[in-house]
């Protein structure tokens, strides 16, 4: 095997895991895996959502809100909040990758307890669009569903969790936020 392959293997243990499992379940269930044009789909609209969070980050927009948040009475709630409504728009995921290292830069108390809140609103809000989620998508796309459809079908449900998780995030201690870390 080439060197430079063999380092980039080692070096992306996450693809390495992934050919392995490729492999894996292709001999043992004896055929290669298929994909559809929906599943293409489905991938470039997450890739491209990937592409913009990280375009976000690189031109220091998580920076500018990182700022507008440190200077906000009750910042966990509003943490909480940018979450579901990311999530409603950019994948649950997405939304994740751009407010968590937000969350971890804010110096204050209680980080994790307000990222797992943040996961919560991020799926709770997520399920109200069609691209809130992988799964939603792939369902919207498939069975060719109306939005009005979707919506009946879910709000109860996403509404009682999120007003749940609102309520939690309330909770949160803001604390004394002297600086803001940036890495």
């Amino acid at each position: 095997m080439d060197e430079r392959l063999s380092r980039s293997l080692t070096g992306n243990f996450v693809l390495l895991l992934a050919i392995v499992g490729v492999v894996s379940t292709s001999l043992i269930l004896r055929r290669l895996p298929s994909y559809s044009v929906l599943d293409a789909q489905v991938l470039v609209i997450l890739f491209v959502f990937l592409v913009i969070v990280r375009g976000l980050e690189t031109h220091g927009i998580v920076y500018v809100a990182a700022r507008i948040v440190q200077n906000h009475s009750h910042r966990g709630l509003v943490m909480v909040l940018v979450t579901a409504v990311l999530s409603m728009f950019i994948t649950n995921d997405v939304a994740l990758l751009a407010v968590v290292p937000l969350t971890l830069r804010l110096d204050m108390p209680k980080k994790r307890e307000l990222v797992v809140y943040e996961t919560i609103a991020a799926n709770a809000a997520s399920v109200l669009t069609p691209f809130g989620n992988p799964q939603n998508l792939l369902i919207f796309c498939f069975y060719n569903l109306s939005l009005l459809t979707m919506l009946l079908a879910i709000v109860p449900f996403a509404a009682i969790e999120l007003l749940l998780v609102l309520i939690w995030a309330a909770r949160v201690p803001d604390g004394i936020v002297p600086n803001l870390r940036v890495s």
